[in-house]
């Protein structure tokens, strides 16, 4: 599984990530695993260990150089068959008051 998320026009300076996820049949919770950010895109986050599960709930945080927590977002029905997702959607939300 690869992730892959446009920040947009985020107002927030996003300079590192993370990524968790957590199994819809109680296998262990996978993360946080840090993803890498440049020009406004989340990404590269290989996840090679991903269990084939009824659904997985995917989530990303996104922190300031601060280490505060301004972005978040998440998908709670991500589904892996055969060792491949088949959808991910994840809609990042920015929590203005929190960017410097």
């Amino acid at each position: 599984m690869k992730l892959r998320i446009s920040m947009g026009e985020d107002p927030c300076p996003v300079v590192t990530a993370t990524v968790t996820l957590h199994s819809g049949d109680g296998r262990p919770t996978i993360g946080p695993l840090s993803l890498n950010v440049r020009d406004g895109v989340i990404e590269d986050a290989t996840l090679p260990y991903v269990y084939e599960s009824s659904a997985w709930w995917v989530q990303v945080h996104a922190y300031d150089s601060n280490g505060n927590n301004v972005c978040s977002g998440d998908d709670p029905g991500t589904g892996v068959h055969e060792g491949r997702t088949t959808s991910v959607y994840i809609q990042m939300h920015c929590a203005f008051p929190n960017c410097p």
